[in-house]
């Protein structure tokens, strides 16, 4: 019996050691919109290892150069300081998020550039370390910045009734 419940626990640890995922695409599928300039078609959160990845599955319509905002919720540190969480699309580094306020916010890369993505399916990964799952709820692109800014606060003005 105590080698069956060893067995058993050793199962259930090896079970919990490997890779999950969770895929969430309704809310998408009811805001078309909500991307700005590209198209939203589903959000994945992956833990790997000890990296935590929140994926926006887009569809982008043109070629380009992106403005990039998320609307983000940070994690506060025990220091008082916040998670910072590195941006990759197509598994490509581009930039990092740098929170400096709790709640929820509108935030872009810490270096303000643009990123570049071909027409057809992207995919842009928000990378925190365990126990840290970056809370984004989703990202919005424009290739023009005011746009991207302007889309955004609208729609958190409209959705939420953040920003007065």
């Amino acid at each position: 019996m105590k080698k069956l419940t060893i067995l058993i626990c050793t199962l259930l640890f090896s079970a919990l050691s490997f890779s999950q995922s969770f895929v969430e695409k309704e809310f998408h599928e009811m805001l078309p919109d909500l991307g700005g300039d590209v198209i939203i078609k589903k959000i994945q959160y992956d833990i790997v290892g000890e990296k935590a990845f929140s994926s926006f599955y887009i569809d982008v319509p043109e070629p380009g150069n992106y403005y990039l905002y998320l609307w983000l919720c940070p994690t506060r540190l025990a220091d008082g300081t916040f998670s910072v969480y590195d941006v990759l699309v197509n598994d490509t580094p581009v930039g990092r998020i740098k929170p400096t306020v709790s709640d929820w916010q509108s935030i872009s890369l810490d270096t303000g550039k643009k990123i570049c993505l071909s027409e057809g399916a992207s995919r842009i990964s928000i990378v925190g370390e365990i126990p840290d799952i970056p809370n984004v709820e989703f990202v919005r692109l424009s290739t023009d910045a005011g746009k991207a800014e302007m889309l955004m606060r609208e729609h958190i003005r409209q959705n939420y009734n953040y920003l007065g």
